[in-house]
């Protein structure tokens, strides 16, 4: 801005306006929620005017996760699991550190490697004025086969009903013969 020029700024609230002697203006302005048409106006002595705008987004809102899932079940055999969402807005989404895709409707699908055992999935998203959001799912890699023992079995036996008892580790189903058993809570 000229010495000497008169500077006016319109479109919001003016809280502060400064110029210097070196041609510079700070000015603190007070937004309000959503978009901001700022309109800044210069005149000189001679009656020349200049005028600029800018537009400027004022978001406070902490974005969302709208949806978080892992198609392929939380407890898996896999070591190749998929996470996939909606999130509130458009912004930029990490899951463990790496870039994630988000489509122009707000969903995401991205794929991670598993370790055998409990893994916790980190999601960081940040919106495109800067607000964060997070959220954490624990997928587990379970890779080894469920502990089974039969009891002592008896080849030959006298009676067409036969009693079979072993153990079995716990949360596991249990098939005999390609059939469901119900084992209830005790294994």
């Amino acid at each position: 801005v000229e010495k000497d020029t008169a500077l006016s700024i319109t479109g919001v609230t003016l809280v502060k306006l400064q110029q210097t002697d070196d041609e510079t203006f700070l000015a603190d302005l007070e937004l309000v929620t959503g978009i901001n048409i700022i309109q800044v106006s210069a005149l000189d002595k001679a009656g020349n005017k200049a005028v600029l705008y800018c537009t400027v987004l004022y978001d406070s809102e902490i974005p969302a996760f709208d949806s978080v899932s892992i198609p392929g079940g939380y407890i898996t055999n896999n070591k190749l699991a998929t996470i996939e969402g909606v999130m509130s807005e458009i912004g930029v989404l990490t899951v463990n550190g790496a870039d994630a895709v988000i489509n122009s409707d707000g969903t995401f699908k991205h794929s991670i490697t598993l370790v055998e055992g409990r893994n916790t999935v980190r999601l960081a998203f940040t919106d495109l004025a800067g607000n964060m959001a997070y959220n954490w799912q624990n997928v587990t890699l379970d890779t080894v086969a469920p502990t089974l023992s039969l009891d002592a079995v008896e080849t030959m036996v006298h009676s067409q009903t036969f009693v079979l008892t072993g153990t079995v580790e716990p949360g596991s189903e249990l098939f005999v013969n390609g059939k469901r058993i119900d084992i209830g809570t005790r294994q």
